[in-house]
C-alpha cells in the first residue's frame, strides 16, 4: 500500500533458488533483495539502505560461493544525484562490505550510479559507472575483491571526436576478453 515496487533483476541462484533485486519507491528509494528456495518460498528478504538513507539498486550478480554483489546509487552522501555504490552480501544476505564510487567535480552531477556488473577473476568486478556531468560519460571501471578501484576508463569525455556519451544500455564481456558497451550517444550532424 502507498508504494511502487519495481523488480530490476531476477537470477537463478547457485543452489537452484531465485534472487530478486527490486526497489520500493514512495517518497524515497528502498532497495530490496529477496532469496527464494526451489519451491518459491521466501528464505530471506533484506532492505538495502545505508544509515536509513535511500538506496536505488540496479544490478545484482552472484559468485560461485553464493556471495551477491549489488550495484546502484545511494543518497547518503550526495542528496541530489546520489553516488554509485557496490555492496557485497554473503549467501545468507549478511553485509560483507559497502563501497561508494563518486566523481570529484565542481560541476552539478545529475546522477551517479553503478550499472551492469561483470565478474572478473579472483573476485574482481567490472562495471559501468554512469556519471551525468555536463559531459555524460561511459565509464568502464574495474575493482578488486574488496571493491577498491584498480582502473577507470572513461569514454566520450568532453566531446572526444565531437561525440558525447549519453547512456549505456548493456555491457558484456566478449570472447577475446574485451568488452562491448551498447547505448546511445550524441553525435554530429544533428546531435539526436
Amino acid at each position: 500500500e502507498n508504494s511502487v515496487d519495481i523488480a530490476h533483476q531476477v537470477l537463478d541462484s547457485y543452489d537452484g533458488g531465485t534472487i530478486i533485486l527490486a526497489n520500493q519507491i514512495w517518497q524515497s528509494f528502498n532497495g530490496k533483495i529477496i532469496k527464494l528456495n526451489r519451491s518459491g518460498e521466501v528464505l530471506w528478504e533484506h532492505s538495502i539502505e545505508q544509515n536509513e538513507e535511500g538506496v536505488d539498486s540496479y544490478t545484482v550478480i552472484e559468485d560461485t560461493q553464493g556471495n551477491l554483489f549489488i550495484g546502484g546509487r545511494t543518497f547518503q552522501y550526495e542528496e541530489y544525484g546520489g553516488d554509485g555504490f557496490i555492496l557485497k552480501l554473503n549467501a545468507c544476505g549478511e553485509l560483507l562490505w559497502f563501497k561508494k564510487y563518486s566523481t570529484a567535480s565542481t560541476q552539478l552531477i545529475m546522477q551517479d550510479r553503478v550499472e551492469y556488473l561483470i565478474p572478473g577473476v579472483d573476485g574482481s568486478l567490472y562495471f559501468n559507472h554512469y556519471t551525468s556531468l555536463s559531459d555524460v560519460r561511459y565509464n568502464l571501471t574495474k575493482v578488486d575483491s574488496m571493491g577498491n578501484v584498480l582502473w577507470n576508463k572513461p569514454q566520450f569525455v568532453a566531446g572526444e571526436l565531437n561525440v558525447w556519451g549519453s547512456g549505456v544500455d548493456d555491457l558484456i564481456r566478449t570472447n577475446d576478453k574485451g568488452f562491448l558497451m551498447a547505448g546511445y550517444v550524441y553525435a554530429p550532424p544533428y546531435y539526436d
